[in-house]
């Protein structure tokens, strides 16, 4: 999947202002992923159109928007496949404002876990790259 200049730069706007980028624990492993989240679906299933990767879902969710509307669902567009979020993020990264130090992290995070293998326990530096502090990244980065 490449995107052309001008989806790489709307999806890292559209991340930016209404999407994450992270790591999260599932169980005894972290995996990473990527979202966007509105109140529109036309909005969150342009960027599934664009990269082709993960999916849209919907999430029962009451509320108000800003200009006081009920909503009553919330649609989500979310990728957690490691390599898509790889491949993702390294496309849209120079373009990234708000979320590029997070984007940094779990890309080094995805590398890290890529260079030790699929199913390898991964121990002290693992938890270091999802929590700790830039020194701390530092140092692992050198060993990598």
């Amino acid at each position: 999947m490449e995107m052309s200049e001008l989806e790489k730069v709307w999806l890292a706007c559209a991340i930016d202002a209404e999407g994450v980028i992270s790591i999260k624990r599932v169980g005894k492993q972290y995996t990473s992923y990527i979202n966007v989240s509105n109140n529109d679906v036309r909005f969150v299933e342009k960027p599934h159109h664009i990269t082709g990767k993960g999916h849209v879902v919907v999430n029962k969710k009451q509320g108000k928007t800003k200009n006081n509307r009920e909503f009553n669902f919330n649609f989500v567009w979310q990728v957690t496949k490691a390599s898509d979020c790889y491949e993702i993020l390294n496309q849209i990264y120079p373009y990234l404002l708000i979320k590029k130090d997070r984007a940094e992290r779990v890309l080094l995070y995805l590398k890290f876990r890529r260079q030790k293998g699929k199913g390898t326990h991964y121990g002290i530096e693992e938890h270091i790259l999802v929590k700790g502090n830039s020194s701390e990244i530092k140092n692992i980065e050198e060993l990598m």
